[in-house]
């Protein structure tokens, strides 16, 4: 963490980022994504990165980021309990893909079948 990112806070916002971009977050509220669209961050004067502090977003755009914060929260207690990040290029997209996501998907389906079959 301490190599790429000079805060934890930076650490789960860009961790959401890519729950985003992978298309794995959805259903969001518009005020959590206005918080997650104006955030600014800085790579290139120091060596990680380093995202605007909540003061300097209120002074800013005159809100603070709380509710993305909350989000970034929940997405890392999601992680720690098992939430994997699935790359959109391994999922089975409709009319193409690779079928990666969903074999995944069957094989886990037959694990529970198995599982809880009745005798």
């Amino acid at each position: 963490c301490r190599e790429v990112y000079e805060s934890m806070v930076a650490q789960l916002w860009f961790q959401a980022r890519e729950y985003l971009i992978d298309e794995q977050l959805r259903g969001l509220d518009a005020s959590v994504i206005k918080e997650f669209c104006n955030r600014l961050y800085d790579d290139i004067t120091k060596k990680r990165i380093q995202l605007q502090t909540k003061r300097e977003m209120k002074l800013a755009f005159g809100f603070s980021p709380d509710y993305a914060d909350a989000a970034c929260v929940a997405i890392e207690v999601a992680r720690q309990a098992g939430l994997i990040l699935m790359p959109k290029y391994d999922r089975q997209e409709p009319g193409g893909g690779n079928g990666n996501w969903l074999d995944f998907v069957k094989r886990l389906d037959q694990v529970h079948r198995d599982l809880y079959a009745q005798p």
